[in-house]
């Protein structure tokens, strides 16, 4: 059974170990293990010594899945995901680790940015500050050999298991 790895900031909603036991569920559903996070996931951590420990906890969990699948979705009004997403997305790249990401919304992220932008002349769209905004999905280094389906867990896992 291939063991499967999830990334998001699902665990800070109120509902956090919920969604990870239903999450568990669906993958067991679909034939696939689901690499439990460790507990502290769900707890505050008021240190950067504790914050370190947990880090190298998630890595080393990554490093055992077969697949990581990562909830990529725009995070508190950015076109960036959650800060954990694109640095274990990263880190399960640079290992080859198979990658799969969920968006509620797969349009490119100047199409997404929801503040004043223009597109210019160059077919580029610019921020507020002159500044170039991705022309992909999700940043250049995040958007690489990753698939990117657009919905949500239980797409991503239909997905994989219809084209394993």
């Amino acid at each position: 059974m291939k063991k499967i790895y999830l990334v998001g900031p699902d665990h800070l909603l109120p509902n956090g170990k919920q969604f990870y036991k239903q999450a568990h569920t669906e993958c067991v559903k679909h034939g696939f293990e689901l690499i439990m996070p460790p507990e502290e996931l769900f707890n505050p951590i008021s240190s950067k010594q504790e914050g370190f420990a947990l880090a190298k906890k998630r890595i080393e969990q990554l490093k055992t899945a077969d697949i990581v699948i990562v909830n990529t979705n725009d995070y508190k009004d950015s076109v960036e995901p959650y800060g954990e997403s694109s640095f274990l997305l990263g880190y399960a790249n640079a290992l080859n680790i198979r990658t799969y990401c969920y968006m509620d919304d797969t349009r490119v992220c100047g199409e997404r940015y929801k503040f004043e932008k223009q597109l210019k002349d160059d077919g580029r769209w610019y921020d507020e500050n002159n500044i170039v905004i991705e022309s992909q999905r999700l940043n250049l280094m995040l958007d690489t050999d990753t698939t990117i389906i657009q919905g949500n867990l239980i797409d991503v896992l239909k997905y994989i298991e219809e084209y394993r």
